[in-house]
């Protein structure tokens, strides 16, 4: 076995030493040479102070602060993040948060107010939000699409409630209708504005939908819960409002659970309603 001297050892050092730094500067060089990036500041202030500042799903800080992260671009025309929607939420437990959706070239992010307001929430809505808040942290953005898609498909729904309606013009319903305004020149049964949670041809389906409804919301929110026969529909739907202001205001508690929820001018009548929360809740005891 040859045995190597001292020199020649230091030699071998040496070469794989330059070897080394060689590699590393043509990493270098080659990265320059596709990738640069930059810095991006945005001051934030908020009343009140110290809440949470959450850039992308990771925790940065609390206000006041000045919000630094680095970003990427790249030369030629290649794409870059620049353009990446970046999730921008502030916020503090009893408040309601603080989104906003911005990228680097859209600019969004000069918009934001010296100071950031955040509003206090009522015992009810607080209670509400802590019901899914996790599930909404990773949702909010695919359920706003979501939202349109099924809003779409219920005006759908009922676009077709209304024609069969019409079509079906000797059923007793209609001639019920017909004969309350001839004689008596006014409607039978109350107006009143609800919120609808969905409307299906399957009443199991329907009763799903009750359940869940009856178990995500408080007690005190279940006033006139119920099933009602809409045509050939199984429609849930909740609440009697005298106007449409204090329907809105509902409507915003239940719709991070219910997207599909919609506010509807509708008739109480007592001869199509197939399920009542206060009736079953009596029943169950």
């Amino acid at each position: 076995m040859k045995i190597m001297h001292r020199k020649e050892v230091f030699t071998l050092l040496i070469f794989a030493y330059i070897v080394g730094i060689l590699l590393i500067v043509s990493c270098i060089s080659t990265s320059k040479t596709a990738y640069y990036g930059g810095t991006m500041f945005i001051p934030l202030k908020s009343s009140p102070e110290g809440v949470k500042v959450i850039l992308d799903g990771k925790m940065k800080g609390f206000t006041p602060m000045t919000l630094e992260f680095w970003y990427f671009k790249t030369k030629k025309g290649i794409p870059n993040d620049e353009t990446q929607e970046r999730i921008l939420k502030i916020e503090k437990d009893g408040y309601e948060p603080y989104i906003l959706s911005f990228s680097i070239t859209g600019k969004e992010y000069e918009k934001i107010p010296s100071s950031i307001i955040l509003k206090k929430l009522n015992d009810t809505v607080k209670a509400i939000d802590l019901l899914g808040k996790e599930q909404q942290k990773t949702q909010e953005l695919i359920e706003t699409k979501k939202k349109v898609e099924e809003t779409l498909k219920e005006n759908e729904k009922l676009e077709e409630e209304i024609s069969l309606l019409k079509e079906k013009k000797d059923t007793q319903e209609i001639k019920q209708y017909n004969e309350i305004i001839v004689n008596n020149n006014q409607y039978e049964y109350q107006i009143i504005y609800t919120i609808q949670t969905g409307s299906f041809p399957d009443i199991k389906a329907a009763e799903r939908e009750f359940d869940f409804i009856e178990q995500t919301l408080e007690e005190n929110q279940l006033d006139y819960l119920r099933i009602e026969k809409v045509g050939i529909f199984y429609a849930v739907r909740i609440g009697k409002f005298k106007d449409y202001t204090t329907a809105d205001k509902f409507i915003r508690i239940i719709q991070p659970q219910r997207s599909t929820a919609i506010i509807l001018k509708a008739y109480i009548k007592d001869e199509r309603i197939i399920k009542l929360y206060n009736e079953s809740k009596s029943s169950a005891r």
